[in-house]
């Protein structure tokens, strides 16, 4: 049942570097890789109705879902079903993830545009590159007036820390 390119690549008389011991932990992590549907298929759920609700309220722009998660319906004829299958589920699992990221990017545009402090090894989100830095009052009240999120004269809470750093909700 596994696809042609697979079947050719697990089979250790066509691939010997490629141990039958592999062909089970192949069989046994699938289960994992396929139970992600379901939760995967939820997010999408979830943060589509989420923005739809939220965004108007805050004045923010729709992330078009479309552009992030495609089924592509051409250039996978010559694949065998599950070959098929594999590419479609992998293109809607990661579109979704990269819709789920710019959903929560722009909401933390609007809640929390802090930047974090910066640990060894942690990958800043481009999206942080305007934020104000931690602390900086100053800088996040500018912020906020840049984008009309709050009045200018408004004064944020002593110290501004994310909720999220806070451990707040």
């Amino acid at each position: 049942m596994i696809g042609e390119y697979q079947s050719y690549r697990l089979d250790p008389r066509k691939n010997p570097g490629f141990p039958i011991l592999g062909l089970l932990k192949l069989v046994v992590t699938m289960a994992f890789i396929y139970a992600l549907i379901v939760p995967i298929a939820l997010l999408d759920a979830v943060v589509s109705l989420y923005q739809y609700l939220c965004f108007p309220i805050y004045g923010l722009a729709q992330v078009e879902r479309r552009r992030f998660v495609s089924i592509p319906r051409q250039g996978y004829e010559s694949l065998n079903f599950m070959d098929r299958f594999n590419c479609h589920y992998c293109s809607y699992a990661n579109g979704v993830l990269r819709y789920a990221q710019k959903i929560a990017a722009e909401t933390e545009k609007m809640w929390c545009p802090i930047r974090q402090k910066l640990r060894k090894g942690y990958a800043e989100p481009p999206h942080h590159q305007g934020f104000a830095e931690n602390g900086e009052k100053e800088a996040l009240l500018q912020y906020y007036a840049r984008y009309e999120l709050v009045p200018a004269e408004a004064e944020p809470a002593e110290g501004a820390a994310c909720p999220a750093e806070t451990g707040g909700s």
